[in-house]
Order: structure tokens, then C-alpha cells, then sequence
């Protein structure tokens, strides 16, 4: 699941003030009085100013004093204001004689039991809480706004509800960022919704799991879906499930940009893989998928194991297979689309970045073997062998030779077969150096 920071709820606000003194039943005083908003207006910018908030001061308004203790157990006065913010919550201010103010917004005022905020724009929740709706780039109408919680660290969450559509929870950082998240990944955790009824946050849920279905291409009629969780990056990710075709796991930008498709007999190392999916049926049903797209890619392997990699910036699947009609595995490029793609030996997987893990891969030393022997060069038996670089039609293979000799630097055409030969010399000359013991005399 999505992992949110545990948070501890805002302390109540019992202010015992001298200029409000009243009986703790009536509701806090919100009538503005001429002469305190004239005084507000000309001190809360310098208040504000000293307690370091991100306020652009709008309007102000001078609360009254309280006689308090400051942390030492002294008497002190401390002052209280009411500042209006552009683009931000506003705020009350408690300015001690001395040190930096304390601040709290106006929204979390609201649990107080002996203020409230009174400053146009300041005095409803739900058009208080539009900056940093609009700031966390969301669309709606809003029905209510809940203060969730804050952290020591000076992050405040809400909870925002929206008329007619799943609501979200807003973050906003000490340094004035705006982050928000959908209701449906606060489930199960201690920010879950409240103003968002459940049957909303599934129809949420749903709208968006189509939508995501829809952007993959992948073929899908989706008999199940939840919410798996968000990675350090922000992406989301998604379980589909999709009746008897079996089920994807499906990922987001933190943007709601498709990012990826992985079939669920692939999806093992995601969260504990898919729950919506038999994945032992799916990995079942995917070697025979693989047998028959390795055949079209040119290499006939009856696969008997795979080992999925993962995908390339093109959203191509990068499989390892193993197979039971040859010692030869390899490393297949599928294109998602399911065109033609290509296999490459366990040497040349180099180009890829990676090596070989179902497959010894000294098993396709006789093809190279082979391919120096066409090119005369018999008497190399090679016993070692690693990529060592390509061009934008070939790949470059070293080999080492059983006798101790010098190997060879072989240029591997697209078709397998072998082009140019260097010698370790010439390939050094051409910016390719060799590594093979016996090729570094």
C-alpha cells in the first residue's frame, strides 16, 4: 500500500483571552470591529513577517491578548491576529512579547472552541481551501473540507470533499507546496476518507482503472480491479483483472500518464504480484505465448522456462527463455504491439545490459566457433566470449581461443552471420579494446 506518514492531530486551541473574555459555551467572537481591523491591517504584515510563513498578506485583523506562560513558566502577553492570504489559507497569529510567532490557519481554527477566523475569505472552508486546491492542479466543486492532521515537521493535511466525485487529501508543506492525493489511496491508512462515501471513491476507482485499461491497448475486459499502491517516484500502479484472459498489474505517472503493462504471470516482484489473477495459470498460459513469438522472431524455441526482465523505453517486453528443443537460450525483445521481434544469444544480451541466468552461456561458444571458421580461421576453438560493443547494424563479440592464442573480435551482422574480423591489435585501434585473458598479452 501506498505508505503516508503517521501524523498527530493538531493540539486544541483553549486561549484564555482578556479582550474575548466570555463564557466558554457561546460560540468564539466573529464580529469585526473598525477599530481592531484598522490595527490588524498596519501590524499583521510584520507579524507574518516574523513568524516566516509563505503569506502574502491581503488583510488583517487584531484579535485581542491573552495573558499566558511562555515555555520558562513567566507571565507574558501574547497578541493575537487574523491575517488574510493571497493564494493560501489564511491564518491566526499568537505574537508573544518575545520569540516568533505561532501560527495556525483557518481552517484547523475551526476545531477551536474559543476562535474563528471573521476576514472575508477566511470565515468558510470550502473557499478558503480554493488556492491550494487549484495549486495541487484539481478540478472541483467542493461540499466540505476536513483538517486532518500535521506533522512536526510543519506539513498540514485536509481532507477535501467534491460534489458528485471522489474527493482527495491535500498536503501542504511547510515550504507552501500543494500535493494531493485521490481518496482512493487513503484506504485503510489513518488520513482514510470521510467526506467521500465509498460507493464514490469505487466509481472514482473504476472511471480511472477504464481509463488506464483504455491508454495500455492492452485487450481487456476488466472483471475486477483495486488499487495496488504508489512507488518512491510517485508512479501508481493498478491490478486488472481480465476474466479468463488472465490480468495485468498497470502503472501511472504521478500524473495519470500510462506508464506501462505487465502481464501478471510477470508481476511477481510488484507488491506480491497480482491477487486478482491465478499467475500460476498465467505464467502457463505466457510459454506457449512466448513459443510462438520467439518462432516469429526467427529463433524456434519450444520454451520450457522464462524469466521476465522487464521493458525498454519503447514498452518492448525483455524476457529470458530457456528451451527444451535447444541448448541455445536467449534474451527476446518483444515490441508491445506484438510485431516481429528479435532474440539475442546469451553473449550478445550484453548489448542490453545483461547476461544469461537459465542458459550456460559457454553453450553458444560452438557458434562462434563455427562463424570464425567460415572466415578461415579455423583453428580457434573458442572457450570465451563477451560482447564488447555494436554499431547501429552490428554487434562486436570477443572471443578467447582454447590454445591460449589470441582470439578474434568478430562482427556479428543482424542475419548471425560473421562480417569483419579484428585482431585485438586492429580492434584497439578502432576504439574497441579487448579483456579476455590471452587477448591482453
Amino acid at each position: 500500500m501506498i505508505r503516508i506518514l503517521g501524523l498527530a492531530l493538531a493540539a486544541a486551541f483553549a486561549l484564555s483571552t482578556t479582550a474575548m473574555a466570555a463564557p466558554a459555551a457561546p460560540a468564539p467572537e466573529t464580529k469585526i470591529e473598525p477599530a481592531n481591523h484598522d490595527t490588524g491591517k498596519k501590524e499583521v504584515p510584520a507579524v507574518v513577517a516574523a513568524a516566516g510563513v509563505p503569506c502574502t498578506v491581503t488583510d488583517g485583523y487584531f484579535v485581542g491578548e491573552s495573558n499566558t506562560k511562555d515555555d520558562k513558566g513567566v507571565a507574558t502577553k501574547t497578541k493575537i491576529y487574523e491575517a488574510s492570504c493571497q493564494n493560501a489559507v489564511g491564518l491566526i497569529l499568537l505574537a508573544p512579547a518575545s520569540g516568533a510567532p505561532k501560527t495556525y490557519d483557518c481552517i484547523t481554527i475551526t476545531q477551536s472552541p474559543t476562535l474563528r477566523c471573521r476576514l472575508p475569505g477566511n470565515t468558510d472552508p470550502k473557499t478558503a481551501i480554493g488556492p491550494y486546491v487549484t495549486a495541487a492542479g484539481k478540478t472541483c466543486q467542493v461540499s466540505g473540507v476536513r483538517p486532518v492532521g500535521s506533522t512536526p515537521a510543519g506539513d498540514t493535511f485536509y481532507e477535501v470533499g467534491c460534489t458528485g466525485a471522489m474527493g482527495f487529501i491535500l498536503k501542504h508543506t511547510a515550504a507552501g507546496q500543494t500535493i494531493a492525493n485521490e481518496c482512493s489511496q487513503a484506504v485503510g491508512t489513518n488520513l482514510e476518507c470521510q467526506l467521500t462515501t465509498k460507493e464514490q471513491i469505487q466509481a472514482g476507482l473504476n472511471a480511472t482503472i477504464t481509463d488506464v485499461v483504455a491508454k495500455s491497448g492492452k485487450a481487456c475486459t476488466v472483471s475486477g480491479s483495486r488499487l495496488v499502491g504508489a512507488d518512491s517516484s510517485g508512479n501508481i500502479y493498478y491490478e486488472v483483472a481480465c476474466g479468463s484472459a488472465g490480468g495485468y498489474m498497470m502503472s501511472t505517472d504521478k500524473a495519470g500518464v500510462f506508464r506501462q503493462a505487465i502481464n501478471c504471470a510477470n508481476a511477481d516482484a510488484l507488491a506480491g504480484g497480482c491477487k486478482l489473477t491465478d499467475a500460476t495459470t498465467a505464467q502457463t498460459q505466457e510459454v506457449a505465448t512466448y513459443t510462438k513469438l520467439s518462432a516469429k522472431a526467427g529463433f524456434p524455441c519450444q520454451v520450457s522456462k522464462y524469466h521476465f526482465v522487464g521493458t525498454d523505453a519503447k514498452g518492448a517486453e525483455i524476457v529470458e527463455l530457456a528451451c527444451s528443443n535447444r541448448p541455445d537460450g536467449g534474451i527476446a525483445v518483444l515490441p508491445s504491439d506484438n510485431s516481429a521481434g528479435h532474440v539475442l544469444d546469451c553473449i550478445q544480451a550484453g548489448s542490453l545490459g545483461q547476461q544469461c541466468h537459465l542458459t550456460d552461456p559457454a553453450v553458444n561458444y560452438p557458434k562462434y566457433t563455427a562463424a570464425l571458421a567460415a572466415k578461415g580461421k579455423g583453428s580457434c576453438k573458442v572457450s570465451n566470449a563477451r560482447w564488447i560493443g555494436r554499431t547501429s547494424t552490428s554487434d562486436y563479440v570477443e572471443t578467447g581461443c582454447s590454445d591460449g592464442l589470441p582470439g578474434w573480435v568478430i562482427e556479428m551482422n543482424p542475419n548471425g552471420q560473421a562480417g569483419e574480423l579484428l585482431s585485438c591489435g586492429q580492434a584497439k585501434g578502432a576504439g574497441i579494446a579487448c579483456a579476455l585473458p590471452g587477448n591482453t598479452k
